[in-house]
C-alpha cells in the first residue's frame, strides 16, 4: 500500500515542528512534596506542596550552553552530596534520551527520504 505524498509531508512538518521547539534539556530534582493529579499521577505542571529546594539544569541544545542552580546550602551541606549525584546521573540520562532520539529521528527522515524517492 503507498503512502500519500499529503501524510508525508504533514507527517515531516510535524517533525520539523518539533525538532524547532526542542532547543533545550531542563533537567529539574526536587526536594519537597508537590500535589498530585486526582488520579495520583505526577502531573504535567507541578504544583508545590510547602517548602521545596530544587536543583535546576538546562541545556542548550544548539549552542551547548549549560546552566545549573542549585540551593547555597548544597554547597557545604554533606546530605546534599547524594542529591547533587543523583542529580549528575539524571543529566546523563537526559542527554541520552537526547541522543537516542535524534539517532531515532535521523532514522525516520531516512526512511521518508527513501520511500519518496520511488523505484529507481
Amino acid at each position: 500500500m503507498a503512502e500519500s505524498p499529503g501524510l508525508l509531508e504533514k507527517v515531516s512538518s510535524k517533525i520539523a515542528e518539533v525538532i524547532d521547539n526542542v532547543t533545550t534539556l531542563k533537567i529539574t530534582t526536587v526536594i519537597g512534596n508537590i500535589k498530585l493529579a486526582n488520579d495520583g499521577q505526577i502531573p504535567e505542571t507541578l504544583v508545590y506542596d510547602g517548602a521545596v529546594k530544587m536543583l535546576v539544569t538546562h541545556i542548550n541544545m544548539l549552542q551547548g550552553d549549560i546552566t545549573t542552580v542549585l540551593p547555597a546550602e548544597a554547597l557545604t551541606d554533606e546530605p546534599y552530596k547524594a542529591l547533587q549525584t543523583f542529580h549528575a546521573a539524571q543529566i546523563q540520562e537526559g542527554r541520552n534520551i537526547v541522543q537516542a532520539n535524534l539517532e531515532m529521528l535521523h532514522e525516520l527522515f531516512r526512511n521518508i527520504q527513501t520511500s519518496n524517492a520511488g523505484p529507481g
